[in-house]
Order: C-alpha cells, then sequence, then structure tokens
C-alpha cells in the first residue's frame, strides 16, 4: 500500500465524536477516481470492504473492463450543481477531493475546476 493510500485509508476511518458505532460502513466518495492517485486510492480502500462503502467520481465511468467490483462509479463534473444531490442519495460521510487539471494549458479551465469546483464541493 502506498504512503498516500495509508493517509486516505486513515483520513477515512476517523470518525467524529458521537458518530455512529464502528460496525456501519463509511460512505467514501473519491473525486478524480480514474487519475492516477484516484485510482491507488481506490484499489486501497476497497481492500477493507468491510469498513468501506467506496464511490468513485470522476467526469466519466472507467470501461468495465477497468472497474472494481465493490465500487460504485458515478460520472460528474465537480462544477455540477447537481453534486450535492449525490453527495445526498450516496449518503456521503467523507470527501477524498483529488479531482484537480493538471499541467493546465487553459487557466480559466484549471480555475474553474480546481477552484470552482472544490468550492461546490464543499458547499
Amino acid at each position: 500500500m502506498t504512503k498516500t493510500t495509508k493517509q486516505a485509508k486513515a483520513a477515512a476511518t476517523s470518525r467524529p465524536t458521537g458518530s455512529a458505532g464502528a460496525a456501519s460502513k463509511r460512505v467514501v466518495l473519491i473525486t478524480g477516481a480514474s487519475g492516477y492517485l484516484g485510482r491507488l486510492t481506490v484499489a486501497g480502500l476497497v481492500q477493507s470492504p468491510e469498513e468501506f462503502e467506496v464511490i468513485a467520481l470522476d467526469l466519466a465511468r472507467p470501461p468495465a473492463a477497468q472497474q472494481l467490483p465493490a465500487v460504485r462509479y458515478e460520472a460528474a463534473d465537480i462544477r455540477s450543481p447537481t453534486l450535492t444531490d449525490l453527495l445526498a442519495r450516496h449518503h456521503v460521510e467523507v470527501v477524498l477531493h483529488l479531482a484537480s487539471i493538471l499541467a493546465p494549458r487553459n487557466r480559466e479551465l484549471a480555475y474553474s475546476v480546481d477552484v470552482l469546483g472544490t468550492r461546490n464541493l464543499l458547499e
């Protein structure tokens, strides 16, 4: 398991005081799930299926041959106003936000995704 995967697992397992019993699964949403870090994080979390229900979010679902059976894949843009509906529908408890524009050629697009998309996710 990589250091990033260990850190993601640690973040996903920490529960705030007064939360549900330890026997319940944590619903974890991973944005940017098709990227390098996202794929590693998804693969790391599904190694503990009794602890995590993993929802992988990216602009498009990966081809069926690349999908892991224990993961729910969702296609959505983090800038979309319907993102809150997706979070509510799946009862998401933890978000590992890995979506970003790498090596942006278009600064406006990078700002839209990296800043406005993050803001949308937080609201």
